[in-house]
């Protein structure tokens, strides 16, 4: 079984591909992680703009 979630990460200053997330209210990044099983780490995936 795969489980794929997504995050908010926040980024300071004018980082490459921050996005701004109104929800949060905060410039960060939406890594989207694939974990295995019980939790086991696969990949993160940083969509681009």
């Amino acid at each position: 079984m795969l489980d794929v979630d997504d995050t908010f990460a926040v980024m300071h200053g004018g980082q490459q591909l921050r996005l701004l997330n109104a929800h949060h209210d905060e410039y960060g990044s939406r890594p989207i992680v694939e974990l295995k099983g019980k939790g086991s780490f696969i990949t993160a995936v940083r969509p681009s703009a």
